[in-house]
């Protein structure tokens, strides 16, 4: 029973962090950062214009969703004694074995060894975000938002004549200023805080 409600509470989150990912384009979690991943692959743009590029991406992911969680409580009714044994593999088997699949996966969607380079670079920063406790969702979503932020700051600099400060100063950068400042000094209380509890 408590495996039940600790998986049904996980489950909950996943789908209520994709409400800001597809509404707002940003990820709730980890996961809704790659499933963003995943959709600008598919020349998918999350955000508030989704519904009107792409009218019945919204009930067919719905339905797809109804179609994994079905699928998902068969599969675990039938195959819970399986998976149990494969949680009793020990780590320093199974990690050698994901490795080895992450660099054929990576292989085979160039096709050249830099993708093994690039693979052995990004699994060391992320071993190092996990290590020193930095979130990994921000990242992936700075490197999926990131061309498009670019785009959008050139062309404002090119409205003002290249003057931030005429950019920054008016009412609504203001406002941004002070919301994302307060953001900021809120995530350092909260990391502050659970430091003490630990």
């Amino acid at each position: 029973e408590g495996i039940i409600a600790a998986e049904v509470a996980n489950n909950a989150c996943s789908a209520g962090a994709l409400i800001p990912a597809l509404s707002l384009g940003i990820p709730g979690s980890s996961t809704a950062a790659i499933f963003l991943s995943a959709m600008f692959i598919m020349n998918l743009r999350p955000g508030p214009t989704l519904l009107i590029e792409s009218p019945g991406i919204l009930c067919g992911l719905c339905l797809l969703l109804l179609m994994a969680a079905a699928a998902m409580g068969v599969v675990s009714f039938l195959c819970s004694k399986l998976t149990i044994r494969i949680l009793t593999i020990p780590q320093s088997l199974l990690m050698p074995l994901v490795a080895v699949l992450c660099a054929i996966g990576a292989y085979s969607a160039i096709g050249t060894p830099f993708a093994l380079i690039q693979l052995s670079l990004f699994g060391l920063l992320g071993y190092l975000m996990k290590l020193y406790r930095y979130p990994i969702a921000p990242f992936v979503l700075g490197l999926l938002v990131g061309p498009t932020a670019d785009t959008s700051l050139r062309r404002a600099l090119m409205q003002y004549s290249d003057n931030i400060f005429g950019l920054i100063c008016r009412p609504f950068g203001l406002g941004l200023m002070a919301v994302l400042a307060l953001l900021f000094v809120l995530s350092l209380k909260s990391e502050r805080a659970v430091r003490k509890q630990q």
